[in-house]
């Protein structure tokens, strides 16, 4: 897959597995170009070979998004089964039709109607 500079941001594709770099990458065009790279496919391994740029440029680029992570506030797991609970309540949708969901999603090869 060749992808150009009008794929860097919304382009998904998780097979994306190696990349080849042939051009001066800085800031956040750098982030967003290898970026690429982290969706997870079963078996996936990534590479990028990079004709360009040497280990520090990229480092210099990546740090201001990943240098540190802050927490403002307590995360409370609870929510999301409250969430559930008002869902399953208001009878927004039907658990068999989750399973179908998650079957279809996570195999787009498995038959239609087979649950797990």
């Amino acid at each position: 897959m060749i992808a150009a500079n009008k794929f860097q941001t919304g382009f998904d594709q998780p097979k994306l597995c190696a990349m080849y770099v042939d051009k001066k990458l800085q800031g956040v065009d750098c982030v967003q170009t290898l970026s690429r790279l982290n969706r997870t496919f079963p078996g996936k391994d990534t590479f990028i070979l990079d004709f360009f740029n040497d280990a520090q440029d990229i480092l210099e680029s990546f740090l201001p998004y990943y240098n540190r992570a802050e927490l403002t506030d307590i995360s409370d797991a609870q929510i999301v089964y409250d969430i559930q609970t008002k869902l399953d309540q208001k009878q927004i949708y039907h658990w068999d039709e989750v399973e179908a969901f998650a079957a279809a999603f996570f195999d787009p090869k498995a038959p239609a109607g087979r649950s797990r």
